[in-house]
């Protein structure tokens, strides 16, 4: 799989727009298929032609090679992941973009990319293949490509070289050139794995035997080990490789070291990938400011996050529940205060309007809430304070008879339980 960005992005926004559209391609030979994935064309149409500067739009490519054949999955895959990376840090208010996939009669699959070069709420310019695209856009080629076993244009699909230039060296250099390691143990399994890996060596003899040629003399031939001696040295030198191991299978490990390999170089490549949308989105957070939708929650974390989970083929958070998860969270606890409250009140007796306000609470009638600094009533010198609404469930006064506060006894005295 490739990407690539053209110089185009100053003519009408229409004409792009119908070329992603229309069912020939440029030399006039049909197309098995035009969809659009993600977007609205004529959204973005519209607003390309709305742009007042001269660079209007930025337009691209995702290309496979004859082969890889894509799943519909894995293109959405890709599309989420180059969304994610080319508006880091802005939400999907901010821009207008949209996909549409090409499939040719020979069943090889592209996909162009049209998005409007302005951000929606600053009308500020927007390029997401800024001159050094390639600095950016080429991890997330590799890592992707890594990932699905696609083929790589930035690697040749030509045989390994042998000699000197493919990283080996001649027999009668390898006792001089591990005489001068710090480790020679290293510099003995890497020459002896390289000749594996090329074809020349397929067993632990044919080691033990390319070893002997070299000038070693093999002192010990353990289960899990070999030892080795240079003439010219005292102390024998112990290597315990997969290579020197008894019942060695070079095709097991050659499928192993390529897959670790690729594990690695897979992870290398993510890693620049997420450091640069970090670096992207701290860019693009300074210049045009936060999105408004974001809030407290982190895209950019979430997006990582779904990623991961994504390679290990586990479920995905779906990014709106993600970002009203605190906020539900909140809901949940306050809904469950409310209910224990409304619990321990109508134990009481009551609704517990007025003993959650002190002074003053809804009348029966269905009436505003008075101010807690309403004035108090009394009925006669010396009588309750008159607070008429609903009861909190009071014992009634020995010397009054009120279920409301009065002055008779304390403040608070004679509450139910």
């Amino acid at each position: 799989m490739m990407i690539k960005f053209s110089a185009h992005g100053q003519g009408c926004g229409r004409r792009a727009v119908a070329y992603l559209l229309r069912k020939k391609d440029s030399r006039g030979a049909e197309r098995e298929e035009v969809a659009v994935l993600r977007g609205d064309p004529e959204l973005v149409e519209r607003v390309i032609e709305r742009v007042p500067r001269k660079w209007k739009y930025t337009s691209g490519v995702i290309a496979w090679a004859p082969g890889d054949e894509p799943t519909d999955r894995q293109i959405e895959r890709v599309l989420d992941e180059f969304e994610q990376t080319a508006w880091a840090g802005l939400g999907p208010e901010r821009y207008a973009w949209c996909a549409v996939l090409h499939r040719a009669a020979d069943g090889t699959a592209h996909v162009h990319v049209l998005a409007a070069r302005t951000d929606l709420q600053t009308g500020k310019d927007l390029n997401i293949a800024p001159p050094g695209w390639e600095r950016v856009w080429g991890p997330w080629r590799d890592w992707l490509n890594i990932t699905h076993g696609w083929k790589r244009p930035d690697v040749p699909q030509k045989p390994e070289k042998r000699g000197r230039a493919g990283r080996d060296m001649p027999a009668a250099e390898l006792r001089a050139a591990a005489a001068r390691a710090r480790d020679p143990r290293r510099v003995i399994t890497r020459w002896i794995e390289r000749r594996m890996a090329r074809g020349d060596l397929h067993t632990r003899e044919d080691a033990l035997r390319a070893l002997r040629g070299a000038g070693y003399e093999v002192t010990r031939a353990g289960e899990k080990f070999v030892s080795v001696r240079d003439p010219n040295r005292a102390k024998a030198w112990r290597l315990k490789a997969a290579v020197f191991q008894r019942g060695f299978d070079v095709e097991a490990w050659m499928r192993g070291r390529t897959a670790a390999e690729r594990r690695a170089e897979a992870s290398r490549a993510r890693a620049k990938v997420f450091a640069g949308r970090k670096k992207r989105a701290a860019a693009n957070r300074a210049e045009y400011g936060p999105s408004d939708r974001e809030g407290g929650f982190d895209a950019e974390r979430w997006r990582e996050d779904a990623s991961r989970a994504r390679e290990r083929g586990e479920p995905e958070v779906p990014v709106v529940g993600a970002a009203l998860a605190p906020a539900l969270s909140q809901l949940d606890a306050s809904i469950a205060r409310l209910a224990a409250e409304v619990a321990r009140w109508s134990q009481a007796g009551g609704l517990g309007v007025e003993a959650r306000w002190g002074r003053g609470a809804p009348g029966g009638d269905g009436g505003a809430l008075p101010s807690p600094a309403a004035p108090r009533s009394r009925a006669g010198g010396g009588g309750p304070v008159a607070r008429p609404g609903v009861s909190r469930g009071l014992r009634p006064c020995p010397a009054c008879g009120a279920t409301w506060d009065c002055e008779c006894r304390p403040r608070g005295a004679g509450r139910s339980i």
